[in-house]
């Protein structure tokens, strides 16, 4: 996984999560949102919690909160 990049707003992290599809249970999706908010690329984090990954939560996740 790459290293983060500037850290994210936790509301702006909270809203994207809220229009993703398909987003795994607890515990896997307060990891997906610390990951989010610490700076970590969108596919890299939803990549650490989800197997395969659900490309309408990530297409969600970029379009909300950027690429890598």
């Amino acid at each position: 996984m790459a290293p983060p990049q500037q850290p994210r707003d936790p509301a702006q992290v909270d809203a994207a999560l809220a229009l993703a599809p398909a987003l795994p249970a607890d515990p896997q999706r307060a990891r997906l949102r610390g990951l989010l908010i610490e700076g970590h690329c969108a596919t890299d984090a939803l990549r650490q919690v989800q197997d395969p990954i659900n490309r309408q939560t990530l297409l969600v996740l970029v379009g909300r909160l950027g690429g890598c």
